[in-house]
C-alpha cells in the first residue's frame, strides 16, 4: 500500500506544478502584452501633430484595449474557482508549514531537510498565486496614467480624441478587470 500512496502523492504533486506554472506562465504573457500595449500607447502623436492621425491611432489602441480587457476576463473566467481554491488552500498550509519549521530549527537536521522543501513549495506558490496577476493590474491601471500625462492629446483641444481618451480611461477603470478570486475579489 506504501507505493501506491507515495506514488499517488507524487503524481497529486506534478499535477499541481503543472497546473500552477500554466497560470503563472499565462499570467506573464498577458502581463508582456499589456506592457507591450501601454509602450506603444505612450507613442501616440509622436510621429504626427495631426489631429485626424492622433484620433485614428487612439482609435486602434482603444479598440486593441477592449481585446485585452476580453483576453484577461476569459483568463479570470478559466482561472477564478482555482485561483480562490490555492489561495484558500495555501495560506493554511503556509502557516503550518512555517510552524513545523521553526519547530525544527532547533531539531534534528535530517526533519529539517525534509521540512523545508514543503514550506518553500508553499511560499512560492503563494507568491505565483498573488503577485504575477497584481502586477497585471498594475499594468492595466497604468494606461490611465499615460493617456493623462500624453499632452498630445490633451493639446490642442479637439472633441473627438477627448471623447476616445475619456472613454479608454472608462474601461480602464473597471473594477473588475484582472484576475479574481471567483470573481468577487480582484488581486491587486
Amino acid at each position: 500500500m506504501f507505493p501506491f500512496s507515495l506514488l499517488f502523492t507524487f503524481y497529486g504533486f506534478y499535477i499541481w506544478n503543472v497546473v500552477l506554472t500554466f497560470y503563472v506562465i499565462i499570467s506573464i504573457v498577458a502581463y508582456a502584452e499589456l506592457t507591450k500595449f501601454n509602450e506603444e500607447l505612450q507613442l501616440i502623436g509622436r510621429d504626427a501633430d495631426h489631429s485626424d492621425i492622433i484620433c485614428e491611432e487612439l482609435m486602434e489602441k482603444f479598440m486593441k484595449h477592449i481585446e485585452y480587457g476580453r483576453m484577461i476576463r476569459t483568463i479570470d473566467n478559466t482561472f477564478e474557482v482555482y485561483t480562490f481554491v490555492m489561495i484558500g488552500t495555501n495560506i493554511p498550509t503556509t502557516i503550518f508549514s512555517l510552524l513545523s519549521f521553526f519547530k525544527v530549527i532547533s531539531g534534528e537536521w535530517i526533519t529539517f531537510v525534509l521540512v523545508v522543501p514543503g514550506m518553500f513549495f508553499c511560499l512560492v506558490e503563494l507568491v505565483g498565486l498573488t503577485a504575477v496577476p497584481a502586477k497585471l493590474h498594475e499594468a492595466i491601471g497604468r494606461v490611465e496614467n499615460i493617456i493623462y500625462s500624453n499632452t498630445r492629446i490633451w493639446y490642442p483641444y479637439d472633441e473627438r480624441i477627448y471623447q476616445i481618451a475619456y472613454a479608454l480611461v472608462t474601461h480602464v477603470r473597471q473594477a473588475n478587470l484582472g484576475i479574481s478570486l471567483w470573481g468577487f475579489a480582484v488581486l491587486f
